[in-house]
């Protein structure tokens, strides 16, 4: 078979442009050399938002194209995107007060926003955390975004689409000739290695990328990215209600508190990587920046052995030769090319915000070598798991379904599954039906389910791509899980 699209890559533009193609009526080979969103994709900031401080740098238009994403994106997915008010505190040494009023209001009104507006007066659960000096400020609202699963839900609608795609999978070589890209792919857990031939390749591997146009072209490839690290931690939450927080930093960046059940993440940190970036992992400083940036403005006083879990990203920002990476614009870049007559398409850069858009613009670049493709169709689509409008509803009518279910169980499900919950479920009448207990909410059922239909070989795809479990588990409770994977995907 020859495939019209290659895609190389299985984050969330990889798996956003496969879903496109595919439902536009192309045929889609997607590989991954890693798990689907083991990358970037699964160590964002988890927020689906606009990009408060490029307004700062006057990038209007990568934040109204954001913003308007952000509204897509919410109806496609309800279950995985939902809406957080943030709160950032007033520092009168940072940012003066107009500037924030100012940006704020151009935040609320660059695109069409169903999210209340941004707001100067804070409950007392929302200041009360903060040291006095800053208990004044505004509460503003973005959204908390699922980024692995959103990962998973694309790539689950472009296999019912007709879309090949396989996680453990490296493309090791790749030749062209007569408009024709023959490629060969590597089972990693296998060894077994498979030839691939396409009329057209995406280069769609993130931080990968540069690396991937030196195994095509045969050559070095002049780097167009620039990488940059952004490590998070993650500690037991210590104030109550469900808002975050938007902290200004000493060197003019912010840092976020973002809840995660009755945990916070807080991130992010900007280093430039060189060298061996893919193991990557937070550093001193970086502990050091973040737990200093909290312990400025919070009663609450955080050291190093509050950390529950750490995790880097990075980013792969299309290099414009911005000396100072915060400034670094986060817009894409697509850049078509033909190597003997087969075309060959770049992505450089992007949002997961605006994967969507970027998507559909990476086809409508080589619609031109396919005269049949269909128009453009995700906006107004449902991902597997939506279809329906509020998440509250959809808990309540399964509970009506599954009364015997506890409550956090249920929630769990909903909030990773959404309609696909009733998939999970089905044939259960009783708690002894979802199968062996493995901590937590943790069933049986669950763990089948995510490796018959999500791809999951290994624990780490389970607990902490498909699911966040391993804040969670005991690591006994860890080794009978990971034994159990063991048994059941070989």
């Amino acid at each position: 078979m020859i495939y019209d699209l290659l895609i190389i890559g299985g984050g969330i533009n990889g798996a956003g442009i496969a879903c496109d193609a595919a439902g536009r009526g192309l045929s889609v080979y997607l590989c991954e050399m890693n798990d689907f969103a083991s990358g970037t994709s699964s160590n964002s900031s988890q927020l689906i938002h606009g990009g408060l401080r490029y307004l700062e740098q006057y990038q209007f238009g990568l934040v109204r194209k954001a913003l308007k994403e952000r509204e897509v994106l919410s109806k496609k997915v309800p279950h995985l995107i939902h809406p957080l008010a943030f709160v950032m505190p007033y520092h009168r040494q940072r940012r003066p007060w107009w500037l924030l009023k100012t940006g704020l209001w151009l935040y609320d009104h660059l695109a069409r926003n169903t999210l209340p507006n941004s707001v100067s007066r804070l409950l007392a659960n929302e200041y009360k955390p903060l040291k006095i000096p800053y208990q004044k400020g505004f509460k503003f609202y973005d959204c908390w975004g699922n980024d692995a699963r959103l990962v998973i839900a694309n790539l689950m609608q472009a296999q019912e689409l007709g879309a090949t795609v396989h996680n453990y999978h490296q493309c090791i070589s790749v030749n062209s000739g007569d408009g024709m890209w023959e490629t060969q792919i590597k089972n990693i857990q296998t060894g077994n290695i498979n030839t691939i031939k396409a009329r057209t390749i995406i280069n769609a591997a993130g931080p990968w990328a540069d690396k991937i146009n030196n195994l095509i072209t045969g050559q070095p490839h002049s780097p167009k990215l620039r990488l940059v690290k952004g490590s998070h931690i993650i500690v037991k939450k210590w104030y109550e209600g469900e808002h975050g927080y938007l902290l200004q930093t000493d060197d003019i960046r912010v840092v976020f508190i973002i809840p995660l059940g009755e945990f916070v993440i807080i991130g992010t940190t900007e280093q430039i990587v060189n060298g061996d970036f893919v193991s990557t992992h937070i550093d001193r400083s970086e502990k050091n920046y973040l737990l200093q940036t909290i312990n400025q403005y919070m009663k609450q006083y955080l050291s190093e052995g509050d950390i529950i879990h750490t995790y880097s990203g990075v980013r792969p920002l299309f290099d414009d030769g911005t000396s100072n990476m915060s400034k670094t614009s986060r817009e894409y870049n697509l850049v078509y090319q033909e190597i003997n007559k087969a075309p060959l398409l770049n992505i450089y850069g992007g949002k997961i915000t605006s994967y969507r858009i970027l998507a559909e613009q990476a086809i409508n670049k080589i619609k031109h070598l396919y005269p049949a493709i269909k128009q453009p169709w995700t906006k107004k689509t449902s991902l597997p798991g939506g279809g329906f409008d509020k998440t509250e509803k959809l808990f309540h009518d399964l509970k009506q379904q599954y009364p015997w279910l506890d409550n956090l169980t249920l929630k769990h499900y909903v909030s990773c599954y959404g309609m696909n919950t009733h998939r999970l479920l089905a044939n259960t009448q009783v708690m002894k039906d979802l199968g062996i207990h493995f901590g937590h909410t943790i069933y049986q059922k669950e763990i089948d389910y995510l490796i018959k239909y999500e791809w999951a070989k290994t624990i780490d795809d389970i607990i902490w791509r498909r699911t966040k479990y391993g804040l969670y588990l005991s690591s006994k409770e860890e080794e009978l899980l990971n034994d159990y994977i063991q048994n059941n995907t070989r």
